[in-house]
């Protein structure tokens, strides 16, 4: 498929969807990473202080700092349908380590 017909057949498919801006925790930006069924998402977003931070938003209550296992830095990258989050935090010592919010 010719790369012009190709574009216009991506945007056809996309019509009909709406962009929803989740705002940040205080920082000049954020990354959405997953989604589960009741639309609660998470990902990382960038504090006011700068550090980054996982984030849980949710409809209707917008975004949730996930905070770290004591260091500076997590991020969330997977969220099941019974509100379960992975992904990593640091430690105070700026170890990365694993971690399951719940």
């Amino acid at each position: 498929m010719p790369p012009a017909e190709n574009a216009q057949q991506l945007s056809r498919r996309a019509s009909g969807f709406s962009a929803t801006d989740l705002g940040t925790l205080g920082g000049a930006r954020s990354t959405a990473a997953a989604i589960n069924v009741i639309g609660q998402v998470v990902g990382e977003s960038q504090t006011a202080s700068g550090a980054v931070h996982a984030f849980l938003w949710q409809p209707g209550r917008g975004m949730l700092d996930l905070g770290t296992l004591g260091g500076d830095n997590s991020q969330a990258t997977a969220i099941n349908d019974k509100g379960q989050i992975v992904g990593s935090a640091n430690t105070a010592s700026g170890d990365s380590h694993a971690a399951l919010w719940q």
